[in-house]
């Protein structure tokens, strides 16, 4: 991809190259956690910002944050509310909800729900 375009109820947001909207993002990780349905949201560290997506957590964080993150995702599954949780490198999806905000609509591809 050459470039991309950010896109909300018709505004362009944002513009440029994946590398060059990730930015700062680039050396971070996204941890997920998806809850198990029903499950209210536990205590969540205070350094840690997350969004809310449906049953889905996402935050990004940087060294020191994550083992803590991890920890605290364990613990919560084995009591049965964490459902799953991954560590990856932040993507475009977590641009996009840093730009447009976790109220914006869900994504195609059904990763907004």
């Amino acid at each position: 991809m050459n470039r991309l375009a950010i896109i909300n109820d018709g505004r362009v947001m944002a513009t440029g190259t994946p590398a060059s909207l990730k930015g700062d993002a680039r050396d971070s990780l996204r941890i997920e956690v998806v809850l198990e349905p029903g499950a209210e949201i536990p205590e969540i560290p205070s350094q840690i910002e997350y969004v809310k997506l449906g049953r889905r957590l996402i935050a990004t964080m940087e060294g020191d944050e994550i083992t803590g993150a991890l920890e605290w995702a364990r613990k919560y599954q084995r009591e049965g509310i964490v459902e799953e949780y991954s560590l990856g490198p932040s993507t475009l999806e977590d641009v996009y909800v840093k730009i447009v905000g976790a109220d914006a609509p869900p994504l195609e591809n059904g990763a907004g729900s």
